[in-house]
């Protein structure tokens, strides 16, 4: 047979047949199906057919060479591929099949299938590669559709095993809840006849335990009333849909039973009943109203009792209120003008004596008061503490120094030890923490009868915490831990006593040692400890002593800690700088006396007014450097006054002090509130009254120790050349005290002077030297020359 049909019939040249196998072979190159390549050694397309650059997405095979997107990176989607099918070649000479994803030349994706050989010479020798392409994204797209259909089957036998395992949990639950139910259960049509019925704990009471209901008649078993009264909601739930829950309560049996009905829907005719024996619960219900009833009588009872002890509690209160002003307005007379009289040095040693006695009896009596409205203000939880910074170490000798010199009077030793670092100044209520040091050292001083009184004061770290604190501008204010403690060498305190030291109104031990007083001291000093967030503790053996001790946290200072007067005030004679003037409001005359009487001395210069009205006109009129003001006054009181006061130009920052017999906390705030800067309680103690000057005047006092008299063995002479008079103003006082002989008044005057500069002091001496000889007539005839 000829070769492609040779018309002669011959066989074919050489030539002619290798043209032929040639055409043939292109024929096959250009027309297959799949894409047909030959590349070099780097993959560089050396020949490519129609149908792979129509894979590709090119428009002509010279366009897909020009390209080579196969050497550029851009044909494989994951280049890892290209590098995977690199390696095979070099491993093997053939790959087949080989999948990957492309990117054809528009930017579109598809799936191709690769084979590959090696093409070698006779000696092995590389030649070029070529191979085939296939594009299978057909194929793909199926096999995707059927392993989503696979996972999609998967998943829906998942879910069905899950809904078949729910629902075999859900029956098994329902079973187990129907099994756990104890209630009686039936279920009847809609004629009222059992179809079935369930009873986990029949009562033999109620029901046989052999009771088979099922095709019966709800009346042929239960009472007629129970029976309709089941039908009537069984009617309800079918033809409603609705569940019915009812109790009901009948006599079976000769006893009372209680039940609670629910009547659910099971079917279109048909109902099922739950029926729970509430007997119990409505007996323990009938005792729980009982009780309450009983309770709320009890409630009722207690809030009459409540109401009667508020009544009776303001009464006492109102009481106390009104006793303690009437107490402590003539005690301001009598401690008042004992204290002038104790500074008053023409009064002889027995009249000294006398007043003293005077104003220690006065003083014991406003113990008395004090202690008893801080008891009432305790227990009826009205006390409150003012903290304020004061320097804590002029505070600690001050309350020292006072019971030394009680002490020294019984002939005892007193030591004062701060130990370890104290804070300069600490933030705590000054009046209080005073009144509690006085307490336990007036008790060891009061208590032992020879031997010491030891008061120690242990700073014993600065705590860890730092506290906000308003009242300094909320800066961080560090924390200071302090013992305090009273040791003394008395009759000490048995053991089943201690106890009892604490309670009102009590004082151990033998009748003939026990001390006057009320009894309050300890009681008071303890609560007003736990006030502060201390515990007042004591340890005590008979006949060898006691000690008395408690911890607080108290606030370190910010800030300028406001000057303390130290010491006893007797001996202060003036002060430095200018002459104030201070204006004292009050209706009583002898309230305004104890003022003048305490003040005139030291060369302040008094107003006086009897009610708020004359106080207003006066502090206009005389412009005061400082006013001290009752608050209860006919025709216009303090409050008022004050209030007035501060809206007037000038008026805004002058200190107003209020003085007063009550001393209710009350009465404070409304102080505060009308504008009053302090609170003096009365009877005015001499040394409050100078501390709160020497704070809003800003005072450095002039104290007699400093300036000492010539003694009667001095020969004193002064060169008058070297005496510098001082201005007449300055001298006025003093030429109006010669005119009347008032020699104590003389002296003062003469310390005052001295104390303006030492160029005056070789007057002064001169003047205290003819003081001391009672000469006030050579007085005067040194100061008439300046007044003739």
């Amino acid at each position: 047979m000829p070769i492609n049909g040779s018309p002669t019939g011959s066989s074919p040249s050489p030539k002619t047949e290798r043209l032929y196998i040639e055409e043939q072979y292109r024929s096959l190159f250009e027309n297959a199906p799949d894409g047909i390549f030959q590349t070099d050694f780097e993959g560089r397309y050396l020949r490519v057919n129609l149908a792979l650059t129509r894979i590709y997405g090119y428009s002509s095979t010279a366009a897909l060479l020009a390209a080579q997107p196969n050497l550029s990176g851009q044909l494989y989607v994951d280049t890892s591929r290209r590098d995977e099918f690199v390696a095979l070649m070099s491993c093997q000479d053939v790959v087949q099949d080989f999948e990957s994803q492309i990117y054809r030349h528009d930017g579109s994706t598809i799936w191709i299938a690769e084979t590959c050989r090696a093409v070698r010479d006779e000696q092995g020798q590389l030649l070029y590669y070529e191979g085939f392409v296939r594009d299978i994204s057909d194929r793909k797209c199926v096999e995707d559709e059927r392993k989503r259909a696979e996972i999609e089957c998967k998943g829906m036998q998942a879910d069905w095993e899950r809904t078949a395992a729910a629902l075999l949990q859900s029956e098994s639950r329902n079973r187990a809840m129907l099994a756990a139910i104890p209630d009686l259960m039936f279920q009847v049509n809609s004629q009222g006849i059992y179809t079935d019925y369930l009873n986990k704990d029949p009562k033999a009471d109620l029901l046989p335990t052999d009771f088979q209901p099922l095709g019966q008649h709800l009346s042929e078993h239960l009472p007629i009333e129970v029976a309709q009264r089941h039908l009537h909601h069984l009617r309800q739930a079918l033809s409603t849909g609705q569940t019915q829950v009812y109790e009901q309560q009948f006599q079976f049996h000769g006893k009372a039973h209680s039940e609670e009905v629910r009547v659910v829907q099971s079917g279109e005719s048909e109902a099922l009943f739950m029926i729970r024996d509430i007997s119990e619960r409505k007996q323990a219900e009938q005792a729980l109203l009982q009780k309450h009833q009983e309770l709320m009588d009890t409630l009722a009872q207690l809030q009459q009792a409540k109401q009667a002890a508020e009544v009776a509690n303001q009464a006492k209160s109102a009481f106390l209120a009104n006793m303690s002003h009437e107490l402590r307005t003539p005690l301001n007379g009598i401690l008042g003008y004992t204290q002038v009289l104790m500074r008053d040095r023409t009064c002889t040693p027995k009249q000294l004596d006398g007043v003293r006695t005077i104003h220690q009896c006065g003083s014991h009596l406003l113990t008395l008061i004090n202690d008893i409205l801080d008891l009432s203000k305790i227990e009826a939880q009205k006390i409150e503490l003012t903290p304020q910074e004061f320097h804590l170490g002029a505070f600690l000798e001050d309350v020292a120094s006072i019971c030394l010199i009680r002490a020294e009077q019984k002939r005892l030793q007193f030591i004062y030890k701060p130990v370890g670092t104290l804070p300069e100044g600490v933030r705590a209520d000054e009046k209080r923490l005073r009144q509690i040091l006085l307490n336990l050292l007036s008790n060891a001083v009061k208590f032992t009868v020879q031997g010491q009184v030891t008061f120690r004061v242990t700073g014993l770290q600065q705590a860890d915490t730092w506290i906000e604190d308003e009242a300094v501008d909320a800066e961080r204010t560090p924390l200071y831990r302090l013992r305090f403690e009273v040791i003394d060498s008395g009759i000490g305190i048995d053991a089943d006593q201690l106890v009892r030291v604490f309670q009102p109104f009590e004082q151990v031990g033998d009748y003939a040692r026990r001390a006057e007083g009320t009894g309050l001291g300890l009681t008071i000093t303890q609560r007003l400890v736990a006030l502060m967030g201390g515990t007042l503790q004591v340890e005590s053996q008979p006949e060898q002593g006691s000690r008395f001790w408690f911890e607080i946290d108290l606030p370190g200072h910010v800030g300028t800690l406001a000057p303390l007067l130290t010491g006893s005030s007797q001996d202060i004679i003036g002060y430095e700088g200018p002459r104030h003037t201070i204006l004292v409001v009050d209706d009583r005359t002898d309230n305004r006396a104890v003022v003048l009487g305490l003040l005139e001395a030291l060369n302040f210069r008094l107003i006086e007014a009897e009610n708020g009205v004359e106080g207003l006109s006066k502090a206009v009129e005389y412009r005061p450097n400082l006013i001290i003001a009752d608050l209860v006054m006919p025709i216009m009181d303090g409050f008022e006054m004050t209030r007035r006061l501060r809206k007037l130009e000038g008026f805004e920052r002058i200190p107003i002090i209020a003085s007063s017999a009550s001393v209710f906390e009350f009465d404070r705030q409304r102080s505060q509130q009308a504008g009053y800067d302090d609170f003096l309680p009365k009877p005015i103690q001499a040394e409050e009254l100078l501390n709160k000057l020497a704070i809003y005047l800003n005072l450095v006092w002039v104290r007699e120790q400093a300036l000492e008299k010539p003694t009667e063995t001095t020969d004193f002479s002064v060169n008058p050349a070297e005496i510098v008079m001082p201005p007449v103003a300055e001298l006025q006082d003093l030429f109006a005290a010669t005119q009347i002989g008032h020699i104590e008044r003389i002296i003062r005057e003469a310390n005052r002077i001295k104390a303006l500069g030492t160029s005056f002091a070789p007057f002064a001496d001169q003047v205290l030297f003819l003081a001391d000889q009672f000469d006030d007539v050579a007085i005067a005839q040194l100061l008439e020359p300046y007044f003739s």
